[in-house]
């Protein structure tokens, strides 16, 4: 049972019940308003009214009605002031919700801050209602700083009510100024009543205006919203929807609601539906599928976030992806053109490696050609001679063409099928491309192949152009060193499940800040590069499923490249 504190002569506050006996409430000091029989029905015809007034108002018309009737009973109790506090005990803060002043309080302000009422606020955490009847006499010593704040506002009698919700303590106190007043039991009773109904009203007033807020917020979110919601029970039927725009939707709501899946979107969307709710429920998870429909000729692709609710019932989170799905295939073509025009612009760089690999069979094939007119112009036929040169001719003109067809698949502009290719072997195509570009630039060669197994799921032909252009960013290192320092060193190591390809240079090195930057687009350290060859292997790496990197040598000048792909 709450309790009441009544202090005087600057003692410790005296506590009773706050329904004390007939005895006790006559044992009380009759001072400067005695309560009388018909007085008492007055007051408790007038709560009632009260009571009865703000429980039906409308929470838009609360503030009104509160200013109107707490005037009314501090009229009809002889008060200066009615306040009603807040005190939030997670912030440690008082704040003066609601006040009504009379003319004699009309001067002083509330005065409201955590450090004046300590002594207070402990007071009304424990749920006790604080009665002083005579100011200052009935302040403890100990609330030095209730003292003074008394003073500030003139206040001569003090009485507060707090009640408790969830971690705020609500405290409306009742204040006179211009006499003392006697705060008989029975009064405090009767208030108190009026603290609950004041208290009640507002927190449904708060309640009404966060579920309006709520309200509103969702509103607004669904209008932003790109998503489509549907609610659907376990059973595949919709009961609801949320939408922005219902033009968006695949049919009009009335065709989605009460009605099952499999007649608005077909059996096989269906079945893909009822599998992710079943997966929700069963691993109390969000499941994402996607699913496409025809809608007006055209393909629409939709993702769907399927979630279970406490109630059973399923929430569909349902996004048009068609214009995402879309630029992705805009970035692969892209992507390929791009990979595309490396490969040509490699090419551009072997262009004089390329003419030279051709001149040898050409010149050899003319060669071979005048020593057969001199063998047909010859007295005596060797036929045995003319034989040789004719096989001469052949293997001269079969390795002209391999030249020309190495040139022709790696300038192919369409991706081949993943199939096993030896990175061995890709390795020694490239070198045997590049073998009179290394002669012209004056490179040394040096090859450590693996005699394990190399084989790896890939297309030869971009693998082929990621080595192809190692090969030749370590000739550009090294075209401003010494012709004897100039050799490039080719590695393959074969481990568990991955092969790995070391292309090392014996040139400048690069800056450490840039190791992880060089596979990056559009970085080069050229003066003439676009800066796209090591971004474009790295992708093709990656979409073998490999990756690279880069660090500089330790026991000598120069830059190793490394390349890992996983073993087919």
């Amino acid at each position: 049972m709450k309790k009441v504190i009544v202090s005087s002569g600057g003692a410790a506050a005296d506590e009773f019940p706050c329904a004390p006996s007939e005895q006790t409430v006559a044992a009380q000091p009759a001072r400067a308003f005695p309560v009388k029989s018909r007085r008492r029905k007055r007051l408790s015809r007038f709560l009632l009214s009260l009571s009865a007034a703000i429980a039906r108002v409308d929470t838009a018309d609360i503030d009104r009605q509160l200013d109107f009737w707490l005037g009314k009973l501090a009229r009809f109790i002889e008060v200066d002031r009615i306040a009603l506090w807040e005190f939030v005990e997670v912030e440690q803060k008082v704040r003066c919700w609601f006040s009504w002043a009379g003319p004699a309080a009309s001067e002083a302000g509330p005065g409201v801050s955590s450090d004046t009422f300590s002594w207070l606020i402990q007071k009304f955490s424990r749920g006790r209602t604080v009665v002083w009847q005579r100011i200052p006499d009935d302040i403890p010593r100990v609330a030095e700083a209730e003292r003074t704040w008394a003073a500030s506002v003139g206040a001569k009698s003090f009485m507060g009510i707090p009640r408790r919700s969830e971690s705020r303590i609500w405290v409306l106190n009742f204040t006179t100024c211009a006499r003392y007043a006697s705060w008989r039991p029975g009064r405090v009773r009767r208030l108190q009543l009026v603290g609950e109904v004041v208290l009640g009203a507002i927190l449904r007033q708060r309640a009404e205006q966060s579920q309006r807020r709520r309200d509103e917020n969702d509103r607004a979110l669904r209008r932003a919203m790109p998503d489509t919601v549907f609610v659907c029970t376990r059973e595949g039927v919709y009961l609801e929807y949320f939408c922005g725009n219902a033009a968006d939707l695949l049919a009009t709501p009335h065709a989605y609601l009460g009605r099952r899946v499999e007649e608005v979107l077909g059996f096989e969307i269906a079945t893909k539906l009822r599998a992710a709710f079943e997966k929700a429920s069963r691993d109390d998870a969000c499941v994402c599928l996607e699913y496409a429909v025809n809608q007006h000729g055209e393909p629409r692709h939709y993702e769907v976030r399927v979630a279970r609710r406490a109630d059973g019932a399923f929430l569909c989170l349902e996004r048009d992806v068609t214009e995402f799905r879309q630029a992705q295939a805009e970035i692969g073509r892209l992507c390929s053109e791009l990979i595309h025009f490396e490969r040509v612009h490699l090419m551009g760089h072997l262009t004089a490696s390329l003419a030279h690999q051709l001149m040898q069979p050409i010149t050899a094939i003319l060669s071979n050609a005048e020593a057969g007119f001199r063998v047909l112009d010859a007295k005596v036929r060797d036929d045995e001679a003319l034989r040789a040169i004719l096989q001469d001719v052949q293997v001269c003109s079969h390795n002209a063409a391999d030249v020309i067809r190495g040139v022709t698949d790696l300038l192919h502009k369409q991706p081949r099928p993943s199939e096993r290719v030896s990175l061995n072997r890709i390795v020694q195509d490239v070198i045997d491309v590049m073998r009179s570009d290394l002669i012209l630039r004056q490179v040394g060669l040096v090859t450590q192949l693996s005699q394990q197994d190399t084989e790896v799921l890939g297309d030869a032909v971009r693998l082929q152009q990621v080595v192809l252009n190692l090969f030749l960013n370590a000739l550009d290192a090294m075209k401003e060193r010494d012709s004897q320092q100039r050799t490039l060193v080719v590695t393959t190591t074969t481990r568990e499940t991955e092969v790995e390809l070391r292309v090392c240079d014996r040139g400048t090195g690069i800056d450490p800040r840039y190791l992880q930057e060089m596979f990056k687009p559009f970085f080069t350290t050229k003066t003439t590069g676009m800066g796209m060859g090591l971004h474009i292997c790295s992708e093709i790496v990656r979409t073998h499923g490999g990756r690279m990197s880069a660090q500089n040598n330790r026991e000598s000048p120069g830059l190793t490249v490394l390349c890992v792909l996983p073993l087919a």
